[in-house]
């Protein structure tokens, strides 16, 4: 229960959702409430104020009709004729009584409001299509109706005002339905209001991060170790061993082979190798050149012998 607020427009009340504060009234504009059932957060209101007339709320001025006074007429006075009294009466005039009129009101004539046909007038959205989470008016007029009906989709039916708005905010797409009654007639209109879904933002594909190519670390050169001085090998001292080439002489006696000794040199000691390989190598060719010297010697005279 609570006060409903309702404006006045082309002869029907129309209920306000935003209050009397957020309205002007200015002249020939018409407000009222109504005490009764209804919903405020749903707006709507099962009472509408009465209609009523503006020049029955704001009566013109009635002139004071002027009153003309009327003369007063002033009774003749019949003279009686003198008698003789035969006794000491004394005669009596007669006056006539003056009449005062009073004014005559006429009542202001009370007007009959036309019944209008039964109709309606209106039920409309003020948009046909919103996006999810977007918000849409209904509103509607209904005239000659003793009841009206609302529905939202499958939902049961809810009376309202003969005329009303709504703020509708669907999830999905929806019908309205709206049913006026009055005596056996019955009137009914449907609205659609389309709910397109959400487009789809496009997730944007990851861009690589260019990568920097490595840089080589510049390597120190390696500085070669000088090796040790290769020490001058010393020839070797010895004495070469001499090989005589002298011819024998051969005594007479065939038998005997006269030949002069060889004399066999004995070489100086040489000093202990050093550790280079290639000093060990040279040393070992001397010692081969030496050892077949000598075996080419004995082989010479071992023919020498035999021949």
């Amino acid at each position: 229960m609570y006060w409903a607020y309702y404006y006045l427009e082309e002869g029907q009340w129309v209920y306000s959702q935003k209050g009397a504060s957020s309205r002007a009234v200015s002249d020939g504009m018409v407000d009222g409430w109504a005490w009764g059932s209804g919903s405020y957060a749903g707006g709507t209101s099962d009472v509408n104020p009465p209609i009523i007339p503006f020049e029955d709320i704001c009566v013109p001025d009635t002139p004071t009709p002027t009153l003309t006074p009327t003369p007063t007429e002033t009774p003749t006075v019949t003279p009686t004729p003198t008698v003789t009294p035969t006794s000491s009466s004394t005669p009596t005039a007669t006056l006539t009584p003056t009449l005062t009129l009073t004014p005559t009101f006429t009542p202001t004539p009370t007007l009959t409001p036309t019944p209008q046909p039964f109709a309606i007038t209106r039920f409309e959205l003020d948009t046909a299509t919103v996006a999810v989470g977007e918000c849409a008016t209904l509103s509607w007029r209904v005239q000659g109706a003793e009841t009206v009906f609302l529905r939202e989709a499958q939902n049961s039916e809810q009376t309202v005002s003969a005329a009303s708005a709504l703020r509708v905010c669907p999830a999905q797409t929806t019908t309205y339905s709206i049913r006026a009654v009055s005596g056996d007639d019955e009137l009914s209109q449907d609205v659609t209001l389309e709910v397109l879904p959400p487009t789809p933002t496009p997730t944007p594909s990851p861009t690589a991060a260019p990568t920097r190519p490595p840089t080589a670390t510049p390597t120190a050169s390696p500085t070669p170790t000088p090796l040790p001085p290769t020490p001058t090998p010393i020839p070797p001292t010895s004495t070469p061993v001499a090989i005589s080439t002298t011819t024998p002489i051969f005594t007479a006696t065939p038998q005997h082979i006269a030949a002069k000794p060889v004399q066999v040199l004995t070489p100086a000691p040489t000093p202990a190798p050093s550790s280079d390989p290639a000093r060990f190598l040279r040393y070992g060719g001397f010692a081969l050149i030496l050892a077949l010297l000598l075996a080419a010697g004995l082989w010479a005279l071992s023919r020498q012998a035999g021949g």
